[in-house]
């Protein structure tokens, strides 16, 4: 029998954790940026990561299906950042270049992030929107030449 589907809503903690702060999606993915860039790759762990955050390490499967899911997120924090004000030029060329030194930067200010997630495709929504001209138009396309 498949395992039953908590709604998303429903996983989220509103208590705060010991120190204080209730936990979000996006608190997580940048205390484990953080526990990498101090730690390197080995020190991610789901005890640490509840540790550094002031919480359970079982409260951390309330937001990530795992820790790959949670490897996934970070890639796409990543992204996120290389992507960020990106506007297209219309010169594919100089476009695919211009992503590709915004994604090598973002892996050089986060060197052990890069480590677990530079091989890794997301197809979470900052990946996905780095790839397409208008990111509300379903044929996407991407850099267009």
């Amino acid at each position: 029998m498949a395992k039953r589907v908590v709604p998303e809503t429903a996983r989220r903690r509103r208590r705060p954790t010991k120190q204080g702060q209730v936990l979000t999606h996006g608190l997580i993915v940048e205390t484990a940026l953080r526990m990498l860039h101090e730690h390197g790759a080995a020190g991610l762990s789901a005890r640490r990561l509840g540790l550094a955050l002031g919480a359970d390490a079982s409260t951390i499967y309330r937001y990530f299906r795992g820790m790959d899911d949670l490897v996934l997120a970070i890639a796409d924090e990543l992204f996120g950042h290389a992507v960020n004000r990106f506007e297209p030029t219309g010169d594919w060329r100089g476009d695919l270049r211009e992503l590709g030194l915004r994604i090598h930067h973002a892996y050089l200010a986060h060197p052990q992030a890069a480590l677990l997630t530079a091989s890794r495709v997301t197809g979470r929504p900052n990946e996905v929107a780095g790839g397409r001209d208008d990111p509300g138009d379903p044929a996407g396309g991407g850099v267009r030449g």
